[in-house]
């Protein structure tokens, strides 16, 4: 057995405190099931599923905030960044829903999550205060916000590496690291 660091079980403490505290709970169908889905014949556990559910509506902000972009910013690399991350989280989105209706459990749509925000994640009122500006200004105020979205998603990832049985949500999770480290790295250095 891999040893994983503490740091990553923490993930998955927090990932459910924030998903309860959000009013998001993972024990309703409607939000996606429990600890007792149908996961017969599957090498998913809890933390697979948790992960999914929580990386959805965090795709889904990204995407949001990604399309903020076009209007609001004449910046290359955020222009770039902002193609990848429509494309490739609508991709990962469709991926984990997949996943998500094999374990019999119910994918919730973007209407579903619309009045909460996860710690961490871009919030509406940061949303609002990014339609509000355009050019340098948008790009200075995104590039902070956007590094702690994505920090974000590297916690979740970690966690459910720390804790996950399903061999696909691990193969996500560890591009999830790796992508979102380097888009980070590459945020906070083009910040200066």
């Amino acid at each position: 057995m891999r040893r994983r660091p503490i740091a990553a079980m923490i993930g998955v403490i927090i990932v459910t405190i924030i998903t309860v505290a959000t009013g998001c709970s993972l024990g309703t169908p409607h939000h996606g099931g429990s600890a007792q889905v149908d996961r017969a014949g599957s090498d998913a556990n809890d933390a697979d599923v948790r992960f999914a559910v929580s990386m959805i509506p965090h795709h889904w902000r990204s995407i949001e905030v990604a399309e903020l972009v076009e209007g609001h910013s004449g910046n290359e690399f955020l222009t770039a960044l902002a193609a990848e991350i429509r494309h490739g989280e609508a991709g990962e989105i469709e991926l984990m829903s997949g996943w998500l209706r094999s374990w019999g459990v119910e994918v919730s749509s973007p209407a579903d999550h619309a009045g909460h925000d996860q710690p961490g994640m871009i919030g509406r009122a940061e949303l609002a205060q990014l339609r509000a500006v355009s050019g340098p200004a948008f790009d200075r105020t995104l590039r902070p916000m956007l590094a702690r979205h994505l920090g974000l998603g590297v916690e979740m990832a970690e966690a459910v590496l720390a804790s996950g049985t399903h061999a696909g949500t691990n193969d996500l999770a560890q591009r999830i690291v790796t992508s979102q480290r380097a888009t980070i790295a590459e945020l906070t250095a083009k910040a200066g």
